[in-house]
């Protein structure tokens, strides 16, 4: 049941839904998980754009964050606390304690045709089968005028678990073909690309000798590499530093 109390107190209370991982086994899961690769400095600005946006719309009607996983990711609070308290959490597993809306994203979802004021899937379009339903279903449910946020990965190694497709600007901008674009871009760019597959193929070969050191040595080539992607500082300006992007954003609105 979607309990908008309890969003509301967690996003006042700075808590975030985690999954466990206390003690030394927490200690021992940190270690071994380099820091993320890629920095993002898209996501924030742009949801806080879209929570200004909404905010001061005078709109009640709920906001989907689609394939939103086990914990409140730290941008979406950019989103602000009026906005985030309509936020209807949708996954496909049910096991996670955020979620409100069980649905497969690239199925028919549940909700009335023009019902939402906005839709944001961030970093689970390669997840889907069918990301041109996936589309139709952001087109039916948003409101006229409703907003549209969404984050792909382009040029990545393969995930380990399910993983589909990758993106492009044009891709992005075809698959999603009558909203008018606001923004598009990289949100990570050739520092990150570089950094990932050098830490994946040093990965590979460093446990050629015996593949169960695969796990061990992409610990510690990702914690060795994983500064590289604070040159995409630097990158992200050149014009052309989007043919390297790691990830790709756009930011669209259904016309009125």
């Amino acid at each position: 049941m979607f309990d908008r109390d309890r969003l509301t107190r967690q996003v006042q209370a700075g808590q975030e839904y985690q999954l466990g991982g206390g003690g030394a086994q927490g200690l021992v899961r940190r270690v071994a998980t380099p820091p993320t690769f890629g920095l993002d400095l898209v996501t924030p600005r742009c949801l806080e754009r879209l929570g200004r946006a909404l905010g001061g719309s005078g709109s009640l009607r709920p906001v989907l964050n689609v394939g939103s996983g086990a914990r409140l990711n730290e941008s979406m609070r950019r989103l602000g606390s009026d906005v985030l308290s309509r936020t209807i959490h949708v996954d496909v597993s049910p096991r996670f304690d955020l979620v409100d809306l069980v649905a497969d994203a690239d199925r028919s979802w549940p909700i009335r045709s023009g019902s939402v004021d906005a839709v944001i899937a961030s970093a689970m379009l390669h997840h889907l089968r069918e990301p041109h339903t996936f589309s139709e279903q952001v087109h039916r449910v948003l409101a006229p005028g409703g907003w549209l946020f969404v984050t792909a990965p382009m040029l990545q190694p393969q995930m380990e678990d399910f993983d589909c497709t990758r993106w492009t600007l044009e891709g992005l901008r075809r698959l999603f073909a009558g909203l008018e674009v606001v923004e598009l871009g990289p949100t990570a760019g050739p520092a990150t690309v570089f950094g990932r597959v050098l830490m994946e193929f040093l990965a590979v070969v460093t446990s050629l000798p015996d593949h169960r050191l695969w796990g061990p040595a992409r610990s510690l080539w990702g914690w060795l590499f994983w500064p590289i992607k604070h040159l995409d500082l630097l990158l992200l300006r050149h014009p052309r530093s989007h043919v390297l992007a790691s990830a790709v954003y756009m930011l669209a609105r259904k016309p009125t």
